[in-house]
């Protein structure tokens, strides 16, 4: 079995987020509230906690300690969105500045400020967030080799709908009959296994194939992906798959083995980055989001 580092039991995750709102006040065009000028007492109060609580983004990595990218800015006369991003871990932050109003230069300040929230899992847990350990896979993996049979399975099914665009259904039981996944991109279905091996230089045997034929066969199917972190597929397996092809006794085999599901998983897009795309469409009106 390969042995693992201290590092692959953890997964770092980005999957949550925490939100800080800004509390509105209004601007005149001569300053921020102060004692010396006439604002209201709520509207003083809103820019002192601000002052307080509202730090914004700093544009630092608090892990990494570096200067993050702006991988987004968007600003207009309404205000602006600005999303950083570490290079190195990917932890990330946003913030949305809201100006409204302009009558005698009176403009009503608010913003919230949106930023990655950190936690670690064991990546052999069948509780790790998929999109996480996604993420993690992208950047290290080797770490395949320790993850959860379901979560490989999970990984996969995010793989396959992400890469080729189209669905993919989880069988989602422990006695399938040796299907795992189903992919819906042609007239006939494609039947998906997926083997989660122990050790990077195994090779997947010719009865692994044959039970997964067998189970195509009693599905009705003639579409096959088998999905595998082995080094390679034996010899037999290899020449099997093609004179059955070959025959038509099969329309369609893949054998995915640990270098092409890598290969896909580098193409795929991160579902990390969707969380504060999705923020970014969210409204926000008088200091609420939703």
């Amino acid at each position: 079995m390969k042995s693992k580092t201290p590092h692959d039991k953890d997964v770092l995750a980005y999957s949550e987020y925490r939100t800080i709102k800004a509390l509105e006040y209004i601007e005149d065009g001569h300053g921020p509230p102060t004692l010396d000028t006439d604002y209201t007492g709520s509207n003083r109060q809103a820019y002192e906690w601000n002052s307080k609580h509202y730090l914004g983004a700093t544009g630092i990595c608090p892990f990494c300690k570096l200067r993050m990218l702006i991988p987004l800015e968007n600003p207009s006369r309404l205000g602006h969105n600005t999303v950083w991003e570490c290079p190195k871990c990917g932890w990330w932050e946003l913030e949305r500045v809201f100006l409204s109003g302009g009558v005698e230069h009176e403009v009503a300040f608010s913003a919230v400020h949106y930023q990655a929230c950190v936690k670690r899992f064991d990546i052999s847990s069948a509780v790790t967030p998929t999109d996480a350990l996604v993420d993690h896979l992208r950047k290290r993996p080797n770490a395949f080799y320790g993850i959860h049979k379901k979560k490989m399975e999970e990984v996969v099914q995010y793989v396959f709908s992400d890469f080729y665009d189209c669905e993919v259904h989880h069988c989602g039981k422990s006695h399938d009959g040796g299907i795992d996944l189903v992919m819906i991109n042609a007239d006939e279905p494609t039947m998906i296994q997926v083997k989660c091996r122990e050790s990077s230089t195994a090779v997947e045997p010719i009865s692994q194939i044959r039970e997964f034929l067998g189970a195509m066969w009693i599905k009705k199917s003639t579409r096959g992906i088998f999905v595998s972190t082995a080094d390679h597929y034996s010899a037999v397996s290899v020449r099997t798959i093609r004179r059955m092809l070959s025959e038509g006794t099969i329309t369609f085999f893949d054998m995915v083995n640990f270098g092409k599901l890598t290969g896909l998983l580098e193409s795929t897009t991160s579902p990390r980055e969707r969380i504060w795309h999705k923020l970014l469409t969210d409204n926000y009106i008088y200091g609420e989001t939703g």
